[in-house]
């Protein structure tokens, strides 16, 4: 949730609006909106990007293993190094409000 939060601008981002591409899976810097991958529903860039960073970067055999993290994902997934602090920051906010929702009832 952090990853796609952070990725879409918090959904406003064109990548997602336009090619349903949730994580700027392929937006590879010199061209990233023509380099990213089209998706014909958000649901479809979920299961991709899952799996990919399940396999890739999650296992430890996997192409990009360095952790299982934000920071460990992130060294290899984005170009920017302060990528993982904001997918952190992202989950803590996610996190609040899911708190802030549960203790209101809602």
């Amino acid at each position: 949730m952090a990853m796609a939060k952070h990725e879409t601008g918090n959904g406003t981002s064109d990548l997602f609006l336009e090619k349903n591409n949730l994580f700027g899976f392929n937006a590879i810097d010199h061209d990233p909106y023509n380099m990213a991958s089209d998706f014909k529903e958000p649901k479809e860039s979920i299961e991709t990007v899952a799996k990919h960073l399940k396999e890739e970067y999650l296992a430890k055999n996997g192409t990009y293993f360095n952790g299982v993290s934000a920071k460990g994902i992130g060294t290899r997934y984005a170009s920017d190094p302060d990528w993982s602090k904001k997918v952190n920051s992202m989950m803590i906010e996610i996190a609040d409000k899911m708190i802030e929702s549960y203790k209101a009832g809602e």
